[in-house]
């Protein structure tokens, strides 16, 4: 018995055990004190009015491209709105999507400059954060909430490389056709860039066609689910119009 105790292997301290999500919780709470003060006012001269009216006629059930028209995609507008269905079509609800989206986007940087270099962490959130701090991009935006899904993805991406599961690259596929829908250009490059470092990795990766098939399942399956609705409401013409050939 006492031979079986000895082989056991030693569990680690529990400072040591439970530091990386006190060192997640000490930057999500600078990472708050800097987003809070900028949360209560609302900049002119940015798309900003223009995504809050989108997101309200949302709740109010209305269907983007076939009862109102905007040339960006309607990523951002049906984001915005599920926190109007919840919280209310208040100022408070548009602060708080906006405040997951900014918060997720320092969240991300911070996970993914851990997995370069465990030693200057806060380094890039501070590169980051630098050009945020007086600039009139505190607002909903369509390239914050684009960054924000585009982000999660590389995260899904790099989680699976470190334990592959496959279900996480059918995650990364769903959160580039959530980009592709905000920001079309930014998604389906993403799409490609992450298509073409599966294929790099395919000497590492057993059956790397599979693996790639999965990422484009989870993309092409979110964006045929969204053109899908569009269709169900009427939309789908008014949206390719919206979207592609007027721009």
């Amino acid at each position: 018995m006492n031979v079986a105790l000895a082989s056991k292997p030693a569990q680690a301290p529990a400072h040591q055990r439970f530091a990386p999500f006190l060192n997640y919780g000490l930057f999500a709470l600078c990472a708050g004190l800097f987003l809070l003060p900028f949360m209560r006012s609302i900049f002119l001269g940015t798309d900003e009015g223009s995504l809050l009216c989108g997101g309200a006629r949302i709740a109010h059930g209305q269907v983007f491209a076939r009862d109102f028209f905007e040339v960006m995609g309607p990523g951002t507008l049906y984001w915005l709105a599920a926190f109007f269905k919840i919280f209310g079509v208040t100022f408070l609800a548009a602060r708080i999507c906006l405040f997951v989206s900014l918060m997720g986007t320092a969240l991300t940087v911070y996970f993914l400059s851990c997995q370069v270099n465990s030693r200057y962490q806060v380094m890039p959130c501070i590169i980051l954060a630098g050009p945020y701090f007086g600039m009139p991009v505190q607002g909903i935006s369509h390239h914050i909430d684009s960054n924000f899904f585009a982000l999660l993805s590389v995260v899904c991406l790099i989680l699976w490389h470190a334990r592959p599961r496959n279900a996480l690259l059918i995650f990364a596929g769903i959160l580039a056709g959530a980009v592709t829908c905000v920001l079309q250009p930014k998604g389906v490059l993403l799409f490609g860039a992450l298509l073409v470092w599966l294929w790099l990795q395919r000497r590492k990766v057993p059956s790397p066609l599979l693996k790639m098939a999965l990422l484009a399942a989870g993309y092409f399956s979110f964006i045929g689910l969204v053109l899908a609705y569009f269709w169900s409401q009427g939309a789908l013409g008014s949206l390719v119009y919206d979207n592609l050939i007027y721009p």
